[in-house]
């Protein structure tokens, strides 16, 4: 799974990068029209294919394994396919985002995580610092790519994110 992978991925991708490449490019493939990124390569069902499912954590997981991978391996032909991808992962995020004026909200709205089972509603600090390096990741990005429309944007959200986690969560002495 794509959100699993964040936490296990450094292994893979030191260990063995082919697989790690080819991991991220079938999550790749397999994206959906919108941006969305599927949870796992076939959840029991390899054929199953195109199935993105509206957890936020998803796409930024998936912008920051590419980027890593691309970045640490050095492969440009890779980092040249995944731009793309990457970029349209972020902007369905973002979309998310604004909606939840600054941080997507789970729970209520049909939005969820990789922590469901915890029944988490509203801005988590899970989600908003995720977001959050997703953007400071996309913002590198997009400067290497010269994509001034994203680097013009990227701030905004940004700001929009800390100020939503600081209302929703901050209580004057620590992140609640």
């Amino acid at each position: 799974t794509i959100d699993q992978r964040l936490a296990a991925h450094p292994a893979t991708q030191l260990l063995f990068p082919q697989l790690n490449r080819t991991e991220l490019t079938l999550f790749a493939e397999n994206q959906g029209a919108d941006g969305g990124i599927n949870h796992d390569l076939g959840g029991g069902h390899l054929e199953r294919g195109v199935h993105p499912q509206d957890w936020p954590d998803l796409t930024c997981s998936f912008i920051i394994q590419t980027a890593r991978h691309a970045w640490t391996t050095g492969d440009t032909a890779f980092e040249d396919a995944m731009w793309p991808r990457a970029r349209q992962a972020l902007l369905k995020h973002a979309a998310w985002a604004e909606d939840g004026a600054g941080v997507a909200q789970v729970g209520s709205n049909g939005l969820g995580t990789s922590y469901d089972g915890y029944h988490y509603e509203g801005t988590t600090g899970y989600m908003a610092t995720l977001w959050l390096a997703a953007l400071a990741v996309m913002e590198r990005w997009a400067d290497r790519r010269g994509d001034s429309e994203l680097l013009a944007r990227i701030p905004g959200w940004r700001d929009a994110a800390i100020a939503r986690l600081d209302a929703d969560l901050w209580n004057g002495e620590y992140y609640t």
